[in-house]
């Protein structure tokens, strides 16, 4: 049987559709599991009990899928150029669809929770200027460096936008056997900023350590095994790579 022919260029692919909308469930009955009292979940059965609280406790996971869908979904572009069947994206066209796409909502937000911080209680959440980069910037890291989170789910904005950032920088890696280097280098860089955010900040808040650690370095092997995934995609699979040999090429 022949691979599955990848989509034309900005082609759907209609599998990951269903894909984000289990990861956005499994999220938010993370946050249910996580606010309900008791918090173990069984359902009676035919004289058996299934235990969901292992699968409800374990929700978050589905952040690191949507890093990994981003890494698959983003990189394809850069796939195609490495393989010769496309042009190399332009750097400036592709960051203003970024920013196009995520920049509005943000700052609309921003601005509405402002508004009703000093509205209902005359709250001013923003202090000085250095506080209102931090802000304009998504600096979401611990302070004195960076801001606190006013609305807890962008978390991951930073994270997503700092690997805007990098994925052009990676691009290269899409390449043959270099694709491999490319999965080292992320789960190296991964476990060397995890190791200083639990040891040389050994003193921070657990809050901190956590926040700082999920930070990109943190989270780089998501994006990473998501850019692989999109270099096999378009390869047709493992077995196809590795049938072409991509050892003996550059």
């Amino acid at each position: 049987m022949s691979p599955a022919r990848p989509p034309p260029p900005g082609g759907e692919i209609d599998a990951l559709t269903g894909l984000r909308g289990f990861a956005a469930l499994w999220v938010l009955v993370y946050h249910v599991w996580v606010a309900a009292t008791p918090r173990r979940i069984e359902l009676p059965l035919a004289g058996w009990t299934l235990d969901f609280t292992p699968f409800f406790s374990i929700g978050w996971a589905g952040v690191q899928i949507f890093f990994v869908l981003s890494g698959f979904l983003l990189a394809q572009p850069y796939v195609r150029w490495q393989a010769g069947t496309a042009a190399r994206p332009g750097v400036g066209p592709y960051l203003a669809r970024r920013c196009a796409r995520v920049l509005p909502g943000y700052y609309l937000q921003l601005i509405l929770l402002i508004v009703l911080a000093w509205t209902l209680d005359g709250r001013q959440v923003i202090a000085g200027v250095g506080g209102a980069l931090g802000y304009a910037g998504m600096l979401f890291v611990p302070e004195p460096i960076g801001v606190p989170l006013l609305n807890q789910v962008w978390w991951t904005l930073p994270i997503e936008f700092s690997f805007y950032l990098v994925l052009p920088l990676l691009a290269g890696l899409l390449r043959g056997w270099r694709v491999l280097w490319l999965l080292l280098l992320a789960m190296g860089i991964m476990a060397a900023w995890r190791w200083f955010a639990i040891t040389v900040l050994a003193d921070a808040p657990p809050d901190a350590r956590r926040a700082l650690g999920y930070q990109l370095p943190g989270a780089l092997d998501s994006f990473a095994m998501g850019m692989v995934a999109a270099f096999l995609y378009q390869r047709g699979g493992v077995a196809a790579w590795l049938g072409a040999r991509p050892w003996r090429r550059e």
